[in-house]
């Protein structure tokens, strides 16, 4: 992420990696993790981590059942 002096504009650069950082967890995850967080349209990082392990953790207690 570029440096920059302008508050403003460093928001918006920061805005606009967080949107890439999102896309790119949320496009590389696979299965039903990957198809149920998509469905839940996550806004944040934190938010598709969140769904992704709870998907995760019931398709383990599945299995394991």
């Amino acid at each position: 992420m570029c440096k920059v002096d302008d508050p403003a504009a460093q928001r918006i650069h920061r805005e606009n990696a967080d949107r890439m950082l999102l896309s790119s967890f949320v496009g590389g995850l696979g299965g039903i993790v990957g198809k149920q967080t998509r469905y839940a349209s996550p806004r944040s990082f934190e938010h598709a981590l969140s769904i992704a392990l709870t998907v995760q953790e019931a398709e383990n207690q599945e299995k394991f059942n």
